[in-house]
This record gives structure tokens, sequence and C-alpha cells, in this order.
């Protein structure tokens, strides 16, 4: 297959220079901006009066690569006296998603020099990078840009993460850092993790291949503009979310920056965790250790196998080194566990707390703590006690109340550790709010003559076919071979007779809805003509066009095969 013709006005990628470099951008905003940085630690910014309570709301939510937190802090005044009182001030809304739009305010990105304005043009989008044509850019973080692209040999959309150049001249161990993101996702071969394809360098320009999201919104995304999420839908994406976030825990990895702006939802509805940046590799611990944040003594008497002591249950040699440089925190701070202000290592454990502010706002459209200062949003993290999601949602039930509230335990052992144990608790819950019954009598809507029989997610239904015969369909609940909760709609044809494979294999090509297929009912083999649906999305109509289908199909098979009205 050849690849489609690119834009007339594709050109290859211009080095970056000091004409298209950002620190020569002009500011071209209403409003005035002065932003300085001391130190790779600390940055300040004025703003407008105006500009300023929104400036610091969107500084709350922007990741921080890295706070140096004073590893003899103990209690909040302590911890927070440290942290930088903004980090990251910008008008803008920061997406790391493919296919999500991006606004045209003035961003910045952060490096250990001047923090530099980047406004005007893009100096990558319409450009080839290597076999890819930078189609537009679609978001943007600390790190670098996502732009829509396509490899031009496999004609293929895909996502190109693009690590920004001059973070990468300054500080070269970002470099490491944003490989290391490649390398730790490209491990996670899992339905609900972006996937990581490819990596590379293009004449000094560091980029990522990534899978291509169409639509690409974020659930951040979602709550802005819809509000709070049905309780169903809260359930059923945390349950993927947990999933995801077990696979990268069984593979030894932290993800460290979970939040509703890092999940993207696909065109059907499901949802994929995304920027894996932050992400860490984990050795386990052999005890919870009172002496705090990893030392620099501690990590210089080990060696490269050795567990580093000083943090609770998980850390890692690698990372335990540069965290005892630096007394690292890294993440967004409204959704950071308590313990990782105090310096303690990313554990599973702090991932669910993210997990449970994210699902506290999905649920509500509110954050669990808000703060007008970093300062102050620290101490509700590590003082204050959540609300309760069903005072704000009267919807929600208690079990998705008392998840989201475990999940937001202050002290890491309180909370769930296994994040596929969440997952079952998740999809228990889910099935709690998604009501068979009515899904199912309001599939029959306008069917004359059927009789419903069973229930508790089971049905039998007698549909009249045509020349007076009936045929018998069953809906019921399962799951498929991933696991995933199915809704399938089945009906028994005939005998399995080997004489009539061929036959069903031609039939099998020619149906646009289900499928013949053998199966072992009371001992005896039968053809069962059969859809499965996935019960997180299937619409009422989908399952009526089911139950129609199977019934008129099953029973030309079974008048072919048979010659009687057995079922």
């Amino acid at each position: 297959m050849t690849a489609p013709p690119l834009p007339p006005s594709s050109k290859p990628l211009a080095q970056p220079s000091e004409a298209t470099s950002p620190s020569n951008a002009v500011v071209t905003s209403p409003a005035t901006l002065e932003v300085v940085q001391s130190s790779p630690w600390t940055m300040a910014a004025t703003l407008e009066p105006a500009r300023e309570r929104d400036a610091t709301a969107r500084m709350l939510e922007e990741t921080v690569p890295h706070v140096r937190v004073d590893g003899s802090a103990s209690e909040a005044d302590a911890v927070t006296a440290s942290v930088p009182p903004t980090l990251g001030l910008g008008n803008r809304d920061v997406e790391v998603a493919s296919g999500t739009a991006v606004s045209s305010q003035p961003s910045f990105s952060a490096s250990s020099g001047p923090l530099v304005i980047a406004c005007g043009g893009d100096e990558f989008e319409g450009r080839d990078l290597g076999p890819y044509h930078l189609i537009r850019r679609v978001g943007e973080g600390t790190m670098g840009r996502v732009y829509e692209a396509q490899h031009r040999g496999l004609a293929r959309l895909c996502a190109i993460k693009i690590m920004n150049p001059d973070l990468a001249r300054r500080q070269p161990w970002l470099v490491e850092n944003f490989y290391e993101e490649a390398r730790a996702a490209a491990r996670l071969d899992h339905p609900h993790v972006v996937a990581v394809r490819n990596l590379g360098c293009e004449r000094g320009v560091h980029f990522l291949e990534l899978e291509y999201v169409p639509g690409g919104e974020s659930l951040k995304q979602r709550v802005v503009v819809h509000g709070p999420q049905p309780p169903a839908k809260v359930a059923c994406w945390g349950r993927q979310i947990a999933l995801a976030l077990a696979a990268a825990h069984r593979q030894g990895l932290v993800h460290r920056d979970v939040k509703p702006a890092n999940v993207l939802v696909t065109p059907d509805e499901q949802v994929k965790l995304a920027d894996f940046g932050l992400v860490r590799p984990l050795v386990k611990t052999e005890a919870p250790s009172a002496a705090g944040p990893v030392s620099a003594r501690a990590v210089k008497r080990s060696t490269p196998g050795d567990v580093v002591r000083g943090g609770v249950g998980w850390t890692s040699p690698t990372a335990a080194a540069r965290a005892a440089r630096h007394h690292a925190v890294a993440g967004t701070p409204m959704f950071m566990a308590p313990e990782l202000f105090r310096g303690k290592p990313a554990t599973p454990a702090s991932d669910a707390y993210a997990l449970g502010v994210t699902l506290f706002y999905l649920a509500t459209a509110r954050l669990p703590f808000t703060a007008s200062s970093v300062n102050r949003l620290i101490k509700l993290h590590l003082q204050a006690e959540p609300p309760d999601p069903r005072d704000l949602i009267p919807e929600i039930n208690d079990d998705l109340a008392e998840v989201i509230l475990h999940c937001l335990a202050k002290k890491p052992r309180h909370r769930i550790h296994d994040l596929q144990q969440l997952a079952e608790r998740l999809q228990a819950i889910f099935f709690q709010y998604r009501d068979i019954h009515e899904l199912v009598l309001q599939a029959l809507e306008g069917m004359e003559g059927v009789v419903v029989q069973g229930g508790q997610g089971r049905y039998r239904l007698i549909c009249p076919v045509p020349d007076d015969r009936i045929q018998e369909v069953y809906v019921e609940t399962g799951h498929d071979a991933q696991g995933e909760p199915t809704l399938s709609v089945y009906s028994l044809c005939a005998p399995a007779d080997p004489d009539h494979y061929g036959y069903a294999l031609r039939l099998n090509a020619e149906l646009s809805h289900g499928a013949i297929s053998v199966r072992r009912v009371g001992g005896e083999s039968m053809f069962v003509m059969a859809r499965n649906h996935p019960l997180t999305r299937v619409a009422a109509a989908d399952v009526a066009a089911s139950i129609r289908e199977i019934a008129h199909h099953a029973d030309q098979v079974e008048a072919r095969f048979s010659r009687m009205d057995l079922f």
C-alpha cells in the first residue's frame, strides 16, 4: 500500500536555531507576564492581579518534575516551607494527549536557565521528522509537545512526543528521563495504556512515537464540559485505570502522575492511561523504616543490587540515588499522596491515592482538596480529612464512596495496595449501577409477542419468527477471554453435525450480526448463534438488533439442519 501524498506545504524539519528558539519569542498576549527562575527548584511569577487566581489554579494542576524537600522536615509547616510557592505558573491549560485541543494562550517551558515564553508559530508543525510528517500540535507539557503525525512509509497515524530542545540542551539528564519513559511504557502491552511504539533522535531532536487515540479527549476535559460523570461510568473508567496501574505495578513500575488530564477517552468510551514521564522502576524493601527520606550516605554505601533503605514499601537504587541528590518529589500537587511531600518514595499505594483523587473528581467535578497556594494544599493533603462524596452527589452509593475514601487514606498502609483487587471492587460496583433488567426491557420495546422469563443477569426470550415459528434467545452477562464484562445474546440452533461445518463457515462469512460456533450444551455439541457485547458500553438498540438477528438466523439454521422447530 502506498502512503497518501503529503500536503504541498510539507517541509523538512529545521534544526532548532536562535531564530526559532522560544527564548527569542515575543509576548503578544494582553496579559503582562514576567517570569523568572532563580534555580532549578524555585520559580516565581508576577501577573496582573486579575489573572492571579486562575493562574494559581492552573499552577496547582501542573506536573512538578522535581521539588526539593528538606529531609529533616517533620510536620506540615516544615515540609511546605521548602516547597516553591509557585510551580509552573502560566496562562494555559496543559493536556498531554493525542488529539486534544490546545489553548491559544501563551505557554512556557521550564529549564535551569531563564523561564521563557513560547508564543506564535510552531517550528515543528507541518514538517518532517525522520519517517514522520508532523500534522498538527495537539498537546503540550513540561517536557515537550505532542503532535498528531503520520508515518509516511506505513501511512499510519500516530502521535509524536518531542522533548523540548531547550530542556535537552540545558539539562541533559532529562534526556535520560525522557527515554526512561519510553522504555518503561513500552514494557506495558495493555489495552488501557497508550502504547509506545518507537523512540529516536533526529538532528538533536529527541522524540517518541505513541499510539494515536482518535479524538483524544481527556477525562479532565470530559468533566470540564459535562460536569460530574454518572457513577456507573466512574466505576467503569476507574476499573480500567486500576487495571492499567496493576499491570504497571506487576512490571515493577509506579506511574507517579495519575490524574484525569493523563487519561484519554477513546471513541468507544474506553480509557487509556498516558504520560509515563514520571514513571520509576521499583524494588520492594524488606520493611518500613522510620529514617525518613533516603539519605545520600545510604546511597553512597550501596551497590547497584542493594535495596536502599529510608523509604516505605518500594524504592529503587537508581531512583534513590537521584532522590538523595535532590530529595526529589515529583507529580501534580493536587493528586499527590501525603507521604510524597515528606520525601517518601512513590509506591503502588501513592498511585492508589492519585486514583482516589481522580475518582473523586470524576464523580463530583470537584477535587477533595483545593487551596490558593501549594503550601496550603500540601497541609490539606497531610492533615485534612477528605469530604464524603455522597454529601456532594447523593447518587453515589455507599460502596463507591467507600472505595474512593479508602484510596484517600492518609497512611499508605491503610490504602488499597493491590490495584487488581481495586479493579474487581469497581467492577462489582459497576454492576450495581448497570441495571441489566432495565437494559433488556428497553431493548424489547417495540418487539411484539416476545415473552420474557428469568432475571438476575440471565433472561430467556421466546421470540416469534416467520412461518409461525418461535425461537428461544438467551441474554446473559459474562466475561470475555480478557476478563472484560460482556452481555451475550445467543440461541441454540441444532446438534453440531460435522457434515454441516462447511455450511456454518460459509454462513458466518455472510452474517452481519453474530456468528455460529460449536459449544458443549448439556454434554452435547450444539451449533449456537451468538453475539457478545462489551457490557460497559452496549446500548439498548444494539441489544435489540442482536435479539432480532440472532432469532432470525438461528431459526434459519435450525430449519435447514433439523427440519424441525425445537429451539
